[in-house]
């Protein structure tokens, strides 16, 4: 049976490897008189450990010269599917780095390509625009 924590009781979780590759560790009871490890109580626990950020700088996708077909779905809010669709019709210019092909995306591309979504959807209004101009003009004369 394990002693119970007094008021002066130090604990701290540490990480142990088994065999299996599962993760553990013990609670280490320590009242601080006689901190020797062989002499403290260990409670096995299960330990929860943090999921490691996505980006250890904390940078954003944009600040980084390439960028992966994840962080362009996710600036470009897509899907994947969609990203990756982009890069191989060539409406996003990409390389493959590696043996394995994995796909990179260089910042200035995709600001590239966002600038001419944007001059696009401007035609396209523009476009829209005079159209229903001219049908006004032509229910004008009628």
């Amino acid at each position: 049976m394990h002693p119970r924590p007094g008021p002066d009781t130090l604990a701290c979780v540490a990480p142990e490897r088994h065999g299996s590759g599962a993760r553990h560790g013990a609670i280490i009871l320590s009242t601080g008189r006689n901190p020797v490890p062989s002499r403290a109580s260990k409670i096995p626990v299960k330990v929860r450990h943090p999921r490691r950020p996505r980006r250890s700088d904390g940078a954003s996708p944009l600040e980084k010269r390439f960028l992966t077909l994840a962080d362009v779905a996710e600036t470009l809010n897509i899907t994947m599917a969609q990203a990756k669709a982009l890069v191989r019709s060539g409406t996003l210019p990409a390389v493959k780095i590696g043996g394995r092909g994995i796909w990179r995306i260089e910042t200035s591309m995709l600001e590239d390509y966002i600038e001419r979504m944007y001059a696009q959807t401007r035609e396209t209004i523009s476009r829209m625009a005079d159209e229903v101009e001219g049908a006004d003009a032509d229910l004008d004369e009628e």
